[in-house]
């Protein structure tokens, strides 16, 4: 993925790394119910905390990329931080105003190929989704998709309550030392 992202224009990638990132938090929350980033910052109950601000979960996200050589040649910190400050996705959306939606993808792209490459890259970056790919066609042109399984009430996830540093197999990652009492108390 890196190789094609070193083809487009520098805006360009930023844009769809930014993107894609963006998709990867609304599959997340489709799939299992898992809050991070921009759509965590949206419950009271995480919006003090520093974990969970969309910039920290980004940078999470293009560490993992730089880990796994997804990331163009190119890409330095003053990159990640112009994508923080304001770099928009290929909708204009900033970096924290939330998530992107497939359908939204579909509506720009009818073919698909944008939102296939879009996952293509989150894959690249964290590789393939813990939650499985089951959720991927069925349901993208659904807007508002709930998750198939958690929180289906909209109430927080137990899981959901620990600080993340990487995204794991139950959907959580590993606990933020901070909050591994809560962790432990929450099950």
């Amino acid at each position: 993925m890196a190789s094609w992202l070193e083809r487009v224009p520098r805006e360009e990638a930023m844009q769809y790394i930014l993107t894609a990132y963006k998709l990867r938090i609304d599959d997340a929350y489709a799939a299992v119910g898992m809050m991070r980033g921009g759509n965590k910052t949206q419950k009271p109950e995480y919006a003090d905390e520093p974990w969970c601000e969309p910039a920290a979960d980004f940078g999470r996200f293009i560490e993992s990329g730089s880990s796994r050589g997804a990331l163009p040649s190119w890409w330095t910190s003053r990159t990640t931080a112009a994508c923080i400050q304001g770099t928009p996705c290929v909708l204009g959306y900033a970096l924290a105003s939330g998530s992107v939606e497939p359908h939204e993808l579909l509506e720009l792209d009818g073919s698909g190929e944008l939102l296939r490459r879009m996952r293509d890259i989150g894959d690249s970056f964290e590789g393939p989704p813990p939650w499985g790919l089951e959720d991927r066609g069925p349901r993208d042109a659904v807007k508002c998709r709930t998750p198939l399984v958690g929180r289906q009430d909209g109430s927080i996830c137990p899981r959901c309550r620990a600080g993340i540093d990487s995204v794991a197999k139950r959907g959580i990652g590993h606990v933020n030392p901070s909050n591994a009492e809560d962790r432990a108390k929450a099950g």
